[in-house]
C-alpha cells in the first residue's frame, strides 16, 4: 500500500511538472475553399501546430465567416470548428 501511494504521488508530481512546461494555446484560423465555397476552420492550438497548418492567429468570425458549419476532430491534434463565409 505504501509503494502504491509513493507511485501515485510521483505520477501526480510528474503531471504537475508537465503542465508547467506545456506551451500555451490560442485560437488560430485558416481560410479555405470547401465544395467551391469560401470557408474557414479554427482551432485552439499551439503556435507550432498553427505554423505547420499555415494558420493565422484570430477567429473565423473576426474574418467575416460567421455561419457555423460543424466540428471535426483531427487525430493527435485538436478539435476544429468550421464556418461558411458570407462575404
Amino acid at each position: 500500500m505504501i509503494m502504491f501511494k509513493k507511485i501515485f504521488n510521483f505520477v501526480l508530481f510528474a503531471c504537475y511538472l508537465t503542465s508547467l512546461t506545456e506551451p500555451s494555446k490560442t485560437i488560430y484560423f485558416k481560410l479555405i475553399k470547401f465544395r467551391g465555397e469560401d470557408g474557414c476552420i479554427q482551432a485552439n492550438v499551439t503556435e507550432h501546430i498553427a505554423y505547420r497548418f499555415g494558420a493565422k492567429e484570430g477567429t473565423c468570425i473576426q474574418n467575416g465567416c460567421n455561419v457555423y458549419f460543424g466540428q471535426k476532430y483531427i487525430p493527435f491534434c485538436c478539435m476544429t470548428e468550421g464556418y461558411k463565409c458570407s462575404l
